[in-house]
């Protein structure tokens, strides 16, 4: 997560050196190795990512994410919601990043605290179960559960004071 940075210069990096083996007619096995070992690696995860459910209960995606978002504002109707976030990494940044945008694209308003209407979104945490677990028991002070929904790996739990 805090690394994501670096991807990119490995990456220049290792193209760079594949650069120079091919140059170098001795070392082109090496570079037709490396090659055929990363993408044999690589073809493997996205078979498996794709032949995936994309609704499957651990997917989370930014589709998902902006499904879930456009559900709370139109069962909202137009009235102010309290919404809260857990994902893993503890700050939703991506989260908030939707919330604005959907602010601007369609002129959406911003949750705020202390209201009636109380939203509580979560990512499945499978690594960190007991953060998840904890979390969800604190936010049982505001409310009834009315309903609960589940949009891939995201569940949203509506209450109302």
């Amino acid at each position: 997560y805090y690394l994501i940075g670096i991807a990119p210069i490995f990456a220049i990096f290792l193209a760079k050196g594949m650069i120079e083996f091919w140059n170098t007619p001795a070392l082109k096995i090496a570079v037709i190795i490396i090659a055929i070992t990363f993408l044999g690696k690589n073809a493997y995860l996205h078979y498996n990512f794709f032949r995936n459910n994309l609704t499957g209960e651990s997917h989370i995606s930014l589709g998902n994410q902006v499904t879930a978002l456009n559900w709370i504002y139109q069962d909202a109707n137009g009235r102010p919601f309290t919404l809260r976030i857990y994902v893993p990494p503890v700050i939703p940044y991506s989260y908030d990043y939707l919330l604005s945008w959907l602010q601007e694209k369609d002129a959406k308003y911003l949750p705020t605290e202390d209201q009636p209407l109380f939203y509580a979104l979560n990512e499945v945490d499978t690594d960190h179960a007991d953060n998840l677990k904890l979390w969800l028991e604190n936010q049982g002070g505001y409310g009834q559960i009315k309903k609960t929904l589940q949009f891939g790996g995201i569940s949203i739990t509506k209450r109302e004071k």
